[in-house]
């Protein structure tokens, strides 16, 4: 099956591209024409669904938007494991240092790992004198 895709699709797509050249030749207005039906029926539908998310969910209707949100920033400035070291024009005065710790987010301590707990084997009495129980199979 998988053969038999890897051969008909590119004859498709030639058939396909000498068609569209054969229509061309022929007629190339009418081609213009349906390239343009085309085109705006992508574009009608396109904003149908538009107004469709800014109706349901609130999502505005025409983005107005150059860089990321404001929730995005946040975000990656959160999650962000490189901490910046702030604007380029710092100030004369250095914050006081109790207010500097008080700023500081605590560190979290790694509990340190345990090993298992210490458990020791403790045979117990093996009777080793006591006879068999007979099996009732065999009376």
């Amino acid at each position: 099956m998988r053969r038999f895709f890897q051969i008909a699709f590119p004859i498709i797509i030639l058939l396909a591209a000498f068609g569209f050249v054969i229509s061309v030749i022929n007629n190339p207005v009418r081609v213009l024409q349906s390239i343009l039906l085309f085109a705006g029926f992508a574009v009608l539908i396109y904003f149908l669904y538009r107004f469709y998310l800014s109706r349901k969910y609130g999502v505005p209707f025409m983005r107005s938007q150059d860089g990321p949100t404001k929730a995005q920033l946040r975000k990656a400035k959160r999650t962000s494991t490189v901490r910046s070291a702030g604007p380029p024009n710092r100030s004369k005065f250095k914050p006081a240092t109790k207010q500097m710790k008080q700023n500081q987010k605590p560190l979290k301590k790694v509990p340190k790992k345990r090993s298992g707990p210490n458990l020791t084997v403790i045979e117990g009495k093996k009777n080793k004198l006591k006879p068999k129980k007979k099996d009732r199979a065999s009376f």
